[in-house]
């Protein structure tokens, strides 16, 4: 943001687009980032550097570099909120290396997955076998899909579907 740049560069002499008054530079830097804003926008990597340290930068850096050696084209988000912090991953063919993903953080949970949509069946059935090959249990709980289903019967099908898989709370 324009503040953000402005402080960085309050006591920098060695800029030349960035001489004059702050009003000036506030200016020059509203264009800059204006004329820049497409060429900022194909950068594969965006990494916002507000109110962080050198240190932290080089961390956030090392960090999207291992999130590459994980899975080739993998892009690590860090997401902060007041219940806590997680990481979003973006890539192409991440349900394939969901199990080995969800390893490598030390996850081991047994769940169960509950489909409905034929559409999703397909992706659920990659993301199973990816959870298998990393030693999870994967269970795949199918039910019909569509509101006429959504009976006691449906409920006691689920039921029925855990213990089979041994799931209990």
């Amino acid at each position: 943001d324009e503040e953000s740049i402005l402080a960085r560069l309050a006591a920098a002499d060695d800029r030349p687009l960035m001489q004059g008054a702050a009003e000036e530079r506030r200016q020059r830097i509203r264009h800059l980032l204006h004329q820049r804003r497409l060429a900022y926008g194909a950068i594969a990597y965006q990494l916002d550097t507000t109110g962080l340290a050198i240190e932290q930068v080089a961390d956030r850096i090392l960090d999207l570099a291992d999130a590459d050696r994980e899975t080739p084209g993998m892009i690590r988000i860090p997401v902060r909120s007041p219940d806590g912090s997680y990481d979003l991953l973006l890539g192409s063919g991440l349900l394939a290396n969901a199990g080995r993903l969800l390893a490598n953080r030390g996850l081991r949970p047994t769940t169960a997955a509950v489909v409905t949509n034929d559409m999703i069946r397909e992706h659920a059935a990659v993301l199973s076998d990816s959870l298998g090959a990393a030693g999870f249990e994967p269970v795949l709980c199918l039910v019909p899909e569509g509101e006429q289903h959504k009976t006691l019967d449906t409920v006691r099908s689920l039921y029925d579907q855990f213990l089979a898989a041994g799931l209990d709370r």
